[in-house]
Order: C-alpha cells, then structure tokens, then sequence
C-alpha cells in the first residue's frame, strides 16, 4: 500500500479489514469499529458474502467459462477470483480510484489479472484496452458483482443489469447478490 495514508475510510479497505487482510488504514479500522458497535454481525455478514463469491466463481468455471470482469472488486486480496482460480483471467474493476491504484500495485506481478476504473452504472467507462488482452467478450464470460447491489437505488440496478445482459455473449453467467 502506498505510504500516504488515506484519512477517510473506504469500503474497499473496510472490507479488507473485515476478511482479515493489510490493505487498509486506522480510518479504516475505525470506521469498522462503528459499524459494528451498531450491527456486530456486519463483518461475519461480508465474510459470508465472500465465500458466496468463492463458491460461485467456481462453479462458473466448473461450467467451462475461464474469464472473470469483476465489478465494485475493492482489494484484489483474501480469496479474491484470481486467488481462487489462478488458471483464469481476471479484470477487477471498481469507482473509488484509490482502490484501482491499489488493485494495480498488488496485481502487478500476477499474470492474466489487470484492475481498471468502471462504475457498474456506465459500461461505456469500462476501459476496452485494458480488458481487450484478457476478456473476450465474444465469448461466455463470469460477471461477478458481490456486495454492489446494496449501493443503488432500483432504476439504476435495473439499467446496470440490463446493459450487462446486452454486453456479454450468451452463455454467460453472473454472480450477484441482492444484500
């Protein structure tokens, strides 16, 4: 993580926290700290949500499909997909910029992974020259959006799930959860 730490906490880094990683502040923490003085269980509920994910992403690849376009991914770490499955390809995306430039600091010696800007909301952000070497979208792909849902609203959920249904080749499959 870089060395200037960020002061306002993150979701991202929250949720390191909470899957036991190292990739978040003392803001972090304590932000952690009271969300769960509130809702004690809130930790053991993104747990779950990741072995959720992990269990998905498995299946999807059990079904023949061997690359992954994360969305609202945070860290890259704790059982993320290319820790999961190592053999397949990987883009992580997510809108808090902090997050990318972390994602891109700790992927950067992983092969077949790259970590890119994208809000869910506006694919036409999604940056086709960082995906183009690593997901074809031709193809049947695993969409994996674990955790975003709770962040909007029902009319943008809605256009968010449409345009993926026109983006990806059929064939394809989705990990979503509606917290």
């Amino acid at each position: 993580m870089q060395s200037e730490q960020p002061v306002v906490p993150g979701t991202g880094r929250i949720l390191d926290y909470w899957y036991g990683g190292a990739h978040h502040t003392a803001a972090d923490v304590g932000a952690a700290q009271a969300f769960e003085s509130v809702y004690p269980n809130i930790g053991n509920v993104f747990r779950t949500l990741r072995a959720y994910q992990t269990w998905m992403v498995r299946y999807i690849y059990g079904q023949g499909i061997n690359q992954f376009l994360v969305f609202g991914a945070g860290i890259p770490t704790q059982l993320h997909v290319h820790e999961v499955l190592p053999q397949a390809r990987v883009v992580y995306t997510d809108i808090d910029p902090l997050c990318v430039t972390y994602g891109e600091e700790i992927l950067e010696t992983v092969p077949n992974t790259a970590y890119t800007f994208c809000d869910i909301t506006d694919l036409a952000g999604l940056d086709r020259t960082i995906t183009a070497p690593l997901i074809d979208f031709d193809k049947p792909l695993g969409l994996v959006s674990v955790g975003v849902s709770a962040f909007l609203t029902d009319e943008p959920l809605k256009a968010a799930l449409a345009a993926l249904y026109h983006t990806v080749a059929d064939g394809s499959y989705f990990a979503i959860d509606f917290d």
